[in-house]
């Protein structure tokens, strides 16, 4: 399960970085969630 989780996280990685990038910051410096 964790195994799959992280494939398919490392799969959408880009999608979710440009989703993401605008509370993130340019280039991930903030921790959004925390």
């Amino acid at each position: 399960m964790l195994f799959a989780g992280s494939t398919l996280l490392m799969a959408d990685g880009a999608a979710a970085y440009a989703k993401c990038a605008g509370c993130h910051g340019a280039n991930g410096e903030k921790a959004a969630l925390g």
